[in-house]
């Protein structure tokens, strides 16, 4: 009863499988699954019979003559293994398996590795990148700079050269406007001239005819007191009358020599004052504009002060003295000569004026 328990439980079997020196054994369908990857290539898709027989030939060539022999026993279902062949097989299955992984994490390791270098020589080719870019700014920056830096000198070289002609050329136009000027001056200055001629003409010529008229009137003065048996004036009184005039005449021909001088000081001033503007005009490039500025606001002043002096010298200034009128007054023994003046001057009209001598008469002594 147990014996057949035990057979039918297959130990007999292995009992009788391991006297016979086989004490290892394996499903073929596990062996294939198992020990496939040790197997060649040509192999690995042949039978589980074949797969087996071909591995033990490559393992033990000697002893691989058939499926039979001391080292291992395929049968039908399995296969079985000497002492330490099957230890052979998986220290055989795990070195491939260890190369295997090996080579697997080689494979990770270099993927890693070169994943992370990839990375680095990014970030250093950026840096590189960002580093080179901000010399080569800084370097077109210099190169820009240096370039309109030689581009402002020749521009301003050639301007230069056009602003020399210019200058020239508005000196030139300057000079000859400047020249105009003086023409006009000149020919405004003869035309006064000519004209102070003229005026002086006729204030001699009217100052005859006064003369004149004085010496008729005396005359007829001197006629009608005859005629009336009036005593006549002493020749004295109109000598000093007329002396008297004559006075008044050269203080107004003072006055007027006075103004004229002052009219000329006033032109000659301008004169200066053009001459002055005119070296203005000329040496404004030697940085000389504001003395020549205060000069001429002082010289302006100095003219200003000069008209203001000729306005008043001509609002004085006598330009004819006339007798229009005489006559002899007795009075407390003195002879009273009077004569009316016709005074004319520039902005006042005519102003008259009686101007009284006391003159001694002999008469008026008699009757004393």
């Amino acid at each position: 009863m147990i014996v057949e328990q035990l057979r039918c439980a297959g130990v007999i079997a292995a009992i009788r499988i391991s006297r016979a020196a086989f004490p290892n054994r394996l499903p073929l369908s596990d062996f294939q699954s198992r020990f496939q990857i040790i197997c060649p290539s040509s192999l690995r898709n042949a039978s589980p019979v074949d797969m087996v027989v071909g591995l033990l030939k490559e393992l033990l060539p000697e002893a691989a003559v058939n499926t039979k022999n001391s080292k291992f026993a395929v049968g039908k279902t399995k296969v079985y293994f000497s002492s330490g062949l099957l230890q052979k097989l998986e220290d055989r299955r795990n070195a491939i398996l260890k190369d295997h992984a090996l080579k697997i994490q080689k494979t990770v390791r270099g993927y890693v590795l070169r994943k992370r270098f990839v990375q680095l020589r990014a970030a250093t080719i950026k840096i590189q990148a960002f580093s080179r870019g901000g010399f080569q700014k800084m370097r077109f920056r210099k190169f820009r700079a240096g370039v309109i830096r030689m581009q402002a000198r020749h521009r301003g070289r050639k301007q230069r050269v056009v602003f020399a002609e210019l200058v020239i050329k508005v000196r030139r136009e300057r000079q000859l406007a400047l020249e105009r000027e003086r023409q006009a001056q000149r020919e405004r200055e003869r035309e006064s001239e000519k004209q102070r001629e003229r005026e002086s003409e006729q204030q001699r010529v009217l100052l005859q005819e006064q003369k004149r008229e004085r010496e008729l009137e005396a005359e007829r003065l001197r006629k009608k007191e005859l005629d009336s048996g009036s005593p006549v004036p002493s020749m004295t009184a109109y000598l000093e009358a007329a002396a008297k005039v004559a006075e008044a005449e050269a203080a107004a021909r003072d006055a007027m020599e006075a103004a004229e001088t002052a009219l000329e000081l006033s032109r000659e001033l301008v004169a200066q004052n053009e001459k002055l503007r005119a070296t203005l005009s000329t040496t404004a490039s030697q940085y000389a504009e504001t003395e020549l500025v205060r000069e001429n606001e002082r010289l302006k002043e100095r003219i200003v002060q000069l008209q203001t002096k000729v306005v008043r010298s001509q609002d004085v200034s006598v330009i004819s003295v006339k007798v229009v009128d005489s006559r002899v007054i007795y009075r407390r023994g003195n002879q009273i000569v009077e004569y009316k003046l016709q005074i004319k001057t520039n902005n006042r009209g005519t102003v008259y004026t009686w101007h009284p001598y006391n003159i001694p008469h002999p008469c008026c002594q008699l009757i004393d």
